[in-house]
């Protein structure tokens, strides 16, 4: 069966594999085949309409399922009757599936009235009449249809032919064609794409790019890539997307293809005109006259155009003259291969700005998502074809073409097949791929083709050349690079990194190996180059070499390396250029030949003593021959100007290199590791060329040249040379050498300081022998890293020619290098050095500290003084910290009132109480420690003296009268301001003001008088009721007035406040109104959520791009005004609707493309209607008490992106999730909830959520079974709740989750009595949570890391402790002060010394439960005992439990825990965090500590150390009803108590 059309099907990759056309012809052949059907045909296709005709399908009953599908796919039909329509019963179908399209689909359809009247055809006159009672007899079922198909299609608008008519047939047809051309066919869809895989976000972040909604200026964009990429299908979506905002439009395809000769250029002109005109009367006689009539238009009419495959910049000018006379408003996009449109465009062809962008290849999950939509269509995935997958998914690289090719050629195929393509892939990519590919590599030159070709085939594999090497081999080869790598680069088909290096993708790389190949595909001796290890392996061990072969790479990848014999084999391969060889171990003989055109040799097993005879190779420029057997390697290269690169490391018979004055090329010379080198020839130090010169590890070398004069030169190593003393003179300046890296102590001249282009230092000294620096060393002010290794003196006292700079301490010296960076110090003993580099050295903008086995000493730490710091990563801020305060001491040693800062509590309440404060004073901090508050007594002009004060911190309660505060203040922070009134207070420069006010009088009387204010905090206050007027205070950046309780109106004012950043509201509960309207256009933040009398929303009058979060949570807002959508910022969104109302956002919700997070709660309802509802950024959404599953269906569907990454779906009340959901692969953490009395089958698509990381099910979720593969690989933290079967647990257990679970919550489950076994199977569990499981009787077994792991057993009272306990190895009846130990304990000794806990577990128990191992317990939460000299590991069990009767309530609450240790008196404090408690029953915490040195940092223990340990419990929150008390302790320890005696030792601690 052959499918006639009127244009081919596009080359781009993702295409439907079905055929889709713009028009479906229906019509009787006996009537019209060969006279108006055929000429309408014709027209049509002329016309760049898609056309479907049946020329040769083979009639029958019934039309066959494809022309079904053909007629559902094409955008309109167009449907002759004639005569003898009726007659055809294959006809009737017909028109019965386009009735049935149109109804169903709103496909367009236009009949003809060809020689018959419409309402013979409506009302079954006549011919038809006579055809349908024929018909009755045989097709019975179908003529009711058929008369109705009809009565329907003879009333749809269309046209009429008569035989006396005055419109001839000619004149009809050319109308036909032009009102279709005109009709909606023209707004039609391009077909772009079966799966946006990787798309969405793309040409979403395109079209904001593009600006459609701004008529003012032209935008253009021109995306650019590898062939195959996905340019066509991003330009076809984007047209898709925004075609319907312009009236005139066209998508020009395959430009360059189309643009092949002058005919061609003319008709794509010509097609031009007439999409962007609707005017087929327009004839183009030359390019010329097409230009300037394309201009005529473009220069009146907003226009979209997209020119696809633009490959010179005269295509774009015969098509768009030179850019510059578009009408306001047009958008024009350019898609190509060829980078260098760019620079022409920036060159003058363009005078718009336009935005370039490159199309990169999909990353690895999108190629698996997009290789697994074809080739496993029905979405299961067996897991035996996972590997598979993973080695077609590295082949493609992320390329779309190479997926969506090879999944539809593998799908449906057995394993066997699989692997069997995948080794055809390996040889030679598939046809389709290839054919896209190489139209880039066609378009090339000679040169350019070779050079491509050796990139490929040879340099490709070596990882060691960068782009300068490559282009100096080249060169010598007779080629042009320089040019010929630009262009490749132009056509996409290389890239360069930013170290220099060429990068070439994997598929090309593929395609240019074919090229080759297919040069004698049986032959590979008459190929041009050879790489492949078993082809090169029988060339050369055959001697079936030829003077074809240009480059030969010969590398076993076996482990060990293969024996050849190698004789004369290479002399028959007279124009080779390139030879490596590797691996391969030659057996002893002599090597007669080799070619003397070489321009690269890398033989790094040369396994001869001696080059061969009549070897000179005159080009050679690489010569990489690192062998231990060569006797004198300096010998060929000595002889030839053109060697540039050499690499002679481990070579151990080198004991000198020679005069290299011959060779003035060299750029790079290794001789790394050449163990007997001694001295180098003065002339190297000379060599003007050379860049790169390393000589690390040549331990015997003694003597370098004396002097140093190598412009060139960027890199010097001379690390590990420690027989080396004396460094070279630099006799001028070398601002060349970068990195420079020197070994053990060497003398350095005072020329050292002209390598004035230093940036990387490295000293490696011995450690017992200072390296004394000279005080040139100063002069490098360029140097960024500086690596010292042992101990290096830095010189002082040295007369420096330059201006002191800026150093850490805020100072100036003359020793500062200025750009320095990075600092690393290693193994350095002197502490006064390491203060001078740190201190005077270091410039304030250090940004990288390293050290290792350094002792810091505090002036050393110190950075920058108080008022200013600049913090050194890697450095503990408590240090730093006290660094500052240590300075600031030293102001006044004795009189701390004479001192600038006071932070100390006890001595600012001195200087407050006593009167003892000066005018040196700059800033105090009054804050209450832990302990008792303490009352002051205010005293009228208690902070008189203090006229400098500029900050003040307090949480102190006053009482009395204060008369006086510093009118100097910048900041006022004073938590419970106590006073009734502000006094004589008049800040002018007041900044920020901090209260918790109780003041009588509002304090926003003080805010208004001053424009200084910025940051304002009055949360809690009880007495504000309205916000005024604040137009005088312009410069107000954060205004926080949450919990001010009282509060009802806001000012319309601050909603104009341009400088305002954050406005809290939170908890507001009697607000009642907003400003009118906000035009605050710096603000970032608006919290209003609690603000439950709140019903109105202000308008946006303009585009707020700054606000990133809104909280709508618990507010009385139930409508949100159409303006909302100008908070285009938007990053976060939450809105809750009450249970009785439904929310209705705006149309403009979808304005907000930059959402992250989307929280809705209740019956929000979201409008359509619409042409996008997409959030392209949407990262995490939660949906809570949504009771309509069909809004829900539509979130998912229409608005979520597929890189959503967190998705709650919280008492929504749904039954099921649409098989959809599981498109949303890149979910990582998943939230559902069932009501009690329901169940939720999840769907089979769950299993494709292959990133899922956090899962929490509440209720009965139910996992489908029969799948092959139900595991979640990345699958961390699991939370089951509620749930009533415990074989679904098991499922989960066995079947989702992998062995890696870290973390296991399970509650509320009430009739579950055992854990599976199976939950031993998660080896490294390191937090196990069980509560509210009142069934619960035992937890078979617990995990192998059950000594590493936290558990949290609450509420289940049901569970026997002691057998967890068991499962810890705990000894039992042990008698009490034993100084024993356990696994457990010991478990902690060899673990990380720094842990503060290996493990803590929560379990039911009261206090006599506390296992006898304990070997001191106690009633109460006070116990004390004795250590020896060590540190100890103690385990603590606490049994607490919650006084009074709670029968009604079944829930907990968390608390934490403090634990103060004290040891000879000193105490140091650590707490133990959110402990859930049971309100009914008791509880035992367990848990390790391990007591160190650096816990008690100021402690030196004796034989006998006495310990006491005290636990209180406190609130986690403000609003928790009770707390646990703590009945007794238990703990076992390491002890040197006195011993029991008579058994006493439980007794006398109870």
């Amino acid at each position: 069966m052959e499918l006639v059309s009127g244009k081919g099907a596009s080359s781009s990759f993702f295409t439907h594999q079905s055929k889709k056309f713009n028009v479906f012809l229906s019509f009787t052949g006996i009537d019209t085949r060969r006279g108006f059907t055929s000429h309408l045909y014709h027209a049509l296709c002329q016309k760049g309409i898609d056309t479907f005709i049946d020329n040769d399908l083979k009639k029958g009953d019934k039309i066959s399922d494809e022309l079904i599908n053909i007629i559902e796919n094409s955008t309109m039909s167009i449907i002759i009757f004639s005569e003898n329509y009726a007659f055809s019963p294959w006809c009737l179908d017909e028109l019965a599936k386009i009735v049935e399209c149109r109804n169903k689909n709103n496909q367009l359809v236009q009949p003809v009235f060809y020689m018959v009247e419409p309402s013979y055809v409506r009302c079954r006159k006549g011919k038809f009449e006579e055809a349908l009672t024929k018909h009755e007899e045989r097709f019975k079922n179908n003529v009711q249809r058929w008369r109705y198909a009809l009565y329907e299609a003879a009333g749809y608008s269309g046209w009429h032919f008569k035989v006396n008519d005055s419109l001839t047939e000619y004149d009809l047809i050319q109308k036909i064609v032009e009102d279709t051309f005109k009709s909606k066919l023209n707004q039609m869809p391009l077909l772009a794409t079966e799966y946006e895989v990787g798309i969405k976000s793309r040409v979403e972040a395109l079209i904001r790019r593009l600006d459609i909604e701004s008529n003012d200026d032209v935008h253009m964009v021109v995306m650019y890539g590898l062939g195959g990429v996905g340019k066509t299908t991003m330009a076809r979506t984007i047209y898709n997307k925004i075609s319907y905002q312009f009236k005139a439009k066209k998508f020009l395809e395959n430009v360059r293809e189309r643009s092949e000769t002058h005919e061609c250029i003319i008709r794509l002109q010509e097609t031009l005109l007439y999409d962007i005109s609707q005017n087929q009367n327009l004839k183009v006689n030359n390019v010329s006259r097409g230009t300037y009539m394309i201009y005529e238009i473009l220069r009146l009419e907003r226009v979209l155009i997209i020119l696809d495959d633009v490959d010179d910049v005269d295509q774009i000018k015969n098509l768009l003259g030179k850019c510059d006379w578009f009408a306001p408003g047009s958008r024009i996009i350019m898609t190509t291969r060829n980078k260098q449109l760019l620079v022409n465009l920036k060159n003058g062809v363009s005078t718009y700005d336009y935005y370039d962008y490159e199309v990169k290849e999909l990353d690895e999950y999108e190629a698996i998502e997009l290789f697994r939509k074809h080739a496993f269509p029905s979405n299961i995935l067996c897991e035996d074809y996972l590997e598979l997958e993973n080695q077609v998914v590295h082949f493609a690289k992320g390329l779309p073409l190479a997926l969506k090719v090879m999944g539809v050629d593998l799908c449906g195929k057995t394993i066997h097949e699989w692997k069997d393509a995948l080794n055809c892939y390996e040889k030679s990519p598939h046809k389709d791929i290839q054919k896209v590919l190489k139209r880039s590599y066609e378009g090339l030159n000679e040169n350019e083709q070779i050079i491509f070709l050796d990139i490929a085939c040879f340099f490709k594999k070596n990882d060691m050349m960068n782009y300068d090497m490559i282009k100096d081999v080249l060169e010598a080869c007779g080629l042009n690079p320089v040019s010929g790598i630009r262009k490749l680069i132009d056509k996409c088909l290389l890239t360069i990194d930013q170290d220099n290096y060429l990068l070439m993708h994997d598929l090309l790389q593929k395609m240019g190996m074919d090229i080759v190949r297919q040069e004698a595909p049986e032959k590979p001796e008459e190929r041009s180059r050879l790489w492949c290890y078993e082809e090169t392996f029988d060339v050369v061990t055959k001697n079936m070499g030829s003077d074809k072969i240009r480059s030969i790479i010969l590398r076993s990848p076996e482990l060990e390396p293969k024996e050849v014999l190698l004789k004369a084999q290479f002399c028959k391969m007279t124009n080779l250029r390139l030879l490596m060889i590797s691996n391969v171990r030659c057996c002893d003989g002599l090597l007669e030949c080799l070619p003397n055109r070489l321009s690269l040799l890398d033989w790094r097993e040369y396994p001869i003593s001696s080059w061969p005879y009549d070897f000179f190779p005159n080009k050679l420029v690489v010569l990489n021959v690192p062998s231990y057997r060569l006797e004198n390697p300096f010998k060929l290269i000595c002889a030839f100007e053109s060697v540039t690169y050499v690499d002679f490391s481990e070579c151990e018979l080198i004991t000198k290199i020679p005069d290299l004055s011959m060779t003035p090329n060299i750029k790079q010379l290794n001789l790394r590791l050449c163990k007997n080198l001694v001295e180098i020839d003065d002339s190297v130090g000379r060599l003007d060329k050379l860049e790169v010169w390393d000589l690390a590890c040549c331990f015997r070398l003694r003597t370098l040249p004396s002097c140093l004069m190598m412009k060139s030169l960027r890199i010097f190593n001379l690390l590990g040379c420690s027989s080396l003393n004396k460094f070279p003179n630099i006799l001028h300046e070398m601002k060349g050498v970068k990195i420079l890296q020197l070994p053990k102590p060497i003398e350095l001249p005072l020329s050292f300081r002209n390598l004035t282009g230093l940036k990387e230092l490295f000293f490696r000294t011995a450690l017992a022998v200072p390296q004394y620096l000279p005080g040139s060393i100063h002069s490098l002010q360029h140097i960024e890293r500086l690596s010292l290794r042992g101990n290096s003196i830095f010189p002082r006292d040295v007369e420096i020619d330059r201006q002191p700079l800026c150093n850490s301490l805020g100072g100036f010296s003359n020793y500062v290098f200025s750009s320095l960076k990075q600092l690393h110090l290693r193994c350095f003993k002197i502490r006064s050095e390491k203060d001078f580099i740190l201190s005077y050295c270091c410039p304030r903008t250090l940004e990288e500290f390293y050290k290792s086995k350094v002792e810091l000493s505090r002036q050393m730490l110190y950075i920058g003084g108080c008022n200013e710091r600049q913090e050194i990563p890697r450095l503990p801020q408590s240090i730093i910290y006290q660094m500052d305060r240590d300075i600031v001491q030293q102001e006044a040693l004795k009189e701390h009132g004479e001192r600038s800062k006071q932070w100390c509590y006890e001595q600012a309440l001195e200087i407050v109480t006593e009167n003892m404060g000066a005018d040196k004073i700059q800033s105090m901090m009054l804050l209450l420690p832990e302990s008792k508050p303490t009352n002051v007594q205010a005293k009228e002009k208690k902070f008189l003296e203090m006229e400098n004060l500029r900050l003040i911190i307090g949480n102190v309660p006053f009482h009395g009268h204060l008369e006086f505060l510093p009118n100097g203040f910048r900041q006022l922070d004073w938590d419970k301001y106590p006073f009734s009134s502000w006094s004589k207070f008049c800040p002018k420069k007041l900044v920020v003001l901090n209260m918790y006010l109780k003041i009588s009088v509002g304090p926003f009387n003080l805010l208004c008088a001053f424009e200084s204010v910025k940051y304002v905090n009055l949360s809690q206050c009880v007495l504000i009721r309205k916000i005024p007027d604040l137009s005088m205070t312009p410069n107000i950046e954060h205004l926080n007035l949450s919990f001010c309780i009282n509060l009802v109106e806001v000012d319309d004012s601050v909603g104009h406040l341009d400088k305002l950043e954050v406005l809290n509201l939170r908890h507001c509960y009697k607000l009642q109104a907003l400003p009118s309207c906000l035009t605050m256009k710096s603000l970032q933040y608006f919290h209003i959520f609690g603000c439950r009398r709140l019903k109105k929303f202000p308008d946006i009058l303009h585009e707020m791009k700054g606000v990133r979060r809104l909280s709508l949570r618990d507010t009385g807002i139930s409508e949100l005004p159409p303006s909302f959508g100008n908070l285009t910022g938007l990053e976060l969104f939450v809105i809750t609707a009450h249970s009785t109302e439904l929310i209705h956002l705006p149309s403009s919700i979808y304005n907000l493309q930059h959402l992250e997070t989307l929280t809705l709660e209740g019956n929000i309802i979201f409008p359509k209607g619409f042409s996008k509802y997409f959030f392209p950024r949407l990262r995490k959404l939660r949906l809570h008490r949504f009771t309509k599953g069909s809004e829900i269906d539509f979130i998912l569907n229409c608005c979520c992106p597929l890189t959503l990454e967190e998705l709650t779906l919280w008492d929504t009340g749904i039954s099921e999730l649409p098989p959809s959901f599981g498109n949303l692969t890149g979910l990582e953490l998943f939230v559902i909830t069932a009501h009690s009395t329901e169940v939720i089958h999840l769907p089979g698509s769950i299993y494709n959520l292959q990133h899922l990381e956090t899962l929490t099910l509440e209720g009965n979720i139910i996992f489908p079974k029969g799948f092959s593969n139900y595991v979640f690989p990345r699958l961390r933290k699991l939370r089951l709740h509620r749930f009533t079967k415990g074989s679904e647990i098991d499922f989960i257990f066995n079947c989702c989750c992998p062995l890696t679970l870290e973390e296991l919550g399970i509650g509320f489950c009430k009739k579950i009595v055992t854990l599976s076994e199976s939950i031993s199977r998660f080896e490294i569990l390191r937090c196990l949570r069980i509560y509210s499981c009142d069934a619960l009787q035992e937890i078979p077994r617990l995990p192998q890391s059950v000594r590493y792991l936290d558990v949290y057993v609450s509420n289940c009272h049901s569970l026997d402790s002691q057998s967890l306990f068991h499962q810890l190895r705990l000894p039992s009846n042990l008698q009490p002060c034993l100084g024993v130990t356990s696994d457990v304990l010991k478990d902690l000794h060899s673990s990380d010394s720094d842990s503060d806990s290996a493990y803590q577990i929560l379990v039911p128990g009261d206090e006599n439960e506390i296992p006898n191992w304990f070997n001191h317990q106690r009633v109460g939460n006070l116990i004390s005992f004795s250590i020896g000299p060590e540190f100890p590991t103690i385990a603590l069990c606490i049994a607490f439990h919650i006084e009074g009767d709670f029968p009604d309530m079944d829930c907990f609450y968390y608390f934490h825990i403090n634990v103060d240790i004290s040891i000879n008196g000193r105490k140091r404090s650590f707490r133990i965090l959110n402990i859930p408690s049971d309100t009914r029953y008791g509880n035992l915490c367990f848990l390790r500590r391990r007591l160190s040195q650096k816990l008690f940092q100021d402690l030196n223990l004796g034989d006998q150390n006495h310990v006491e340990l005290l636990c209180e419990t406190f609130a986690c929150g403000p609003y928790q009803p009770f707390l646990p008390n703590i009945k007794r302790i238990g703990v076992h320890v390491e002890c040197n108590c006195p011993q029991p005696q008579n058994g006493e030792a439980f007794n006398g601690q109870l």
